[in-house]
Formats: C-alpha cells, structure tokens, sequence
C-alpha cells in the first residue's frame, strides 16, 4: 500500500516486512533467480524541496522499484496536518540498526559505496568491530559533481565479482539516488540510500540526542555540529517547506469550500 505525500509515492510496509524481502531476494540470487530489487529512500523535508524544482528526482522516487520511507518529523507532521493520514516514521539510521543486527543479515555480502579515498576501509573496519558476523566490502569512491563522472560500469562489474546482495550508498541526496538509480540499472542488487546514517552508526559523526530526534529537533543538533555545511539546507529549507507545505494547505482548503 502507497501514501501519497508532496506527489511521493510513500511506503506503508513496516521494516520487518522490507527486511524480509531483502532475505528473500538474496535467497533467489544465490538460486540463481531473478528477484524484484529494491532501491530504499529515507526520505525528509529536504527530500521534498529538490523535488518541488527536479522532476527527474521524483520520477526516481516514484519509480516501481523505489521503497520510500518518512525518515522526517515533519513529513508526519505534514501528513496529519494537510493530508489527514498517518505514516510510519522510519529513520535510515534505525532500519541499518535492524539490518545489521538481524541474525539473517550474515548470510548477506554487502557493500559500502561512497565515503573518503583518503579513510579507505575505516568504516569496514569499524562495522566487522561491532558486527563480527558481517559479510562486507567497503568501495570508497571519489567526491563527484554530476552521476556522468562515475565509472558505473566498473562499479557494476566490483559488486557483481564481491556477489553483493545489498549495496549501502552512502554520499548523500540527492546524489546518492541518482547513483543508485543507475546501479541497480546495470546490477543485481538491492539498494539502501542511506546518506550519513553509516558515520553516526560508526561514531565518526556524533548522533543527536534521541529526544532531539524524538521531538523532531534533530537537524537543529545537525546544524550545531555541522553550521558550515548544513546552513543553507536549514535556514533557507525551512522556509521553502513551509511554503510549499502553505501552498498546499491553502489549495486542500479551497477545494473543500468551494462556495467561499
């Protein structure tokens, strides 16, 4: 079942539902049958406002192979307010957690792709620390502009020898959709966009606290620890989702009054 929120095709499956079906297609891999791949979005406000002016990122959103989860507080928020449902509020960081610490997940080969060259294998080394069982490859891959400066095929190629079955992409929207997008296009695998979810996991970015995240103040902990990168995604984003959020309030009301 879908929820359509901001023309975004939301998920209404629980984790342990799409967890389920990755072991379920890693099963029918190594059966040498085709499964139905996946490609998981956690998706927020920020989310939102590149697709109000790209198109393109929500055709990837909405594509028939996109599982899209409400990673942000103010999209439940916005779906109560402007339109009257309730969705699951299911963080990137919370799903990797339930991943990695599922007794299923050591039968997985899964990949890193994205982080620093300069740091190779660190965040490896970090995750076989605190999962032993895990089956994982780490492929760094240089910061990039545009999706056209990456070598997709020889990433294809890297994850189909390792015989991935679950590739972690870890650079960030929107980029990292994009990629994922043109992966799994020459691939077969499943993918979680999980952005910065792998650093806090790992330690090598500090998490906000959970009743930061729980009051849906997480970014103002973000902003605090990371003002020179993240400034213009809050303080110009904020206002921008509003409006669009206002823009539709406004249009919802007018539609259910329309003798006013």
């Amino acid at each position: 079942m879908m929820i359509e929120l901001y023309s975004i095709h939301f998920h209404s499956a629980t984790s342990e539902v799409v967890l389920s079906e990755l072991f379920k297609n890693s099963k029918l891999r190594k059966d040498e049958k085709e499964p139905k791949k996946m490609v998981l979005h956690f998706l927020n406000a920020y989310c939102v406002i590149l697709c109000d002016s790209n198109l393109k990122l929500q055709e990837i959103y909405n594509a028939e192979n996109s599982i899209n989860f409400c990673d942000g507080k103010s999209l439940v928020w916005a779906a109560k307010l402007i339109y009257s449902k309730s969705i699951l509020h299911i963080r990137g960081l919370d799903f990797l957690v339930s991943l990695l610490e599922n007794e299923e997940t050591s039968k997985l080969n899964i990949a890193i792709l994205g982080g620093n060259p300069d740091s190779r294998g660190s965040t490896e080394v970090v995750l076989r620390n605190l999962y032993p069982k895990l089956r994982i490859t780490e492929f760094p891959i240089p910061w990039f502009e545009t999706i056209d400066e990456i070598d997709i095929k020889f990433l294809a190629n890297a994850l189909e020898r390792c015989k991935v079955d679950v590739c972690l992409i870890t650079v960030g929207t929107p980029k990292q959709d994009f990629l994922a997008q043109k992966v799994q296009e020459s691939c077969n695998v499943d993918i979680l966009c999980v952005g910065a979810a792998l650093e806090f996991l790992t330690g090598m970015k500090p998490k906000s606290p959970v009743l930061f995240s729980k009051l849906g103040f997480e970014w103002i902990f973000r902003l605090a620890t990371e003002p020179r990168r993240l400034w213009r995604r809050y303080i110009f984003g904020i206002p921008i989702f509003f409006w669009i959020s206002l823009k539709l309030l406004v249009k919802d009301f007018g539609s259910k009054n329309p003798n006013d």
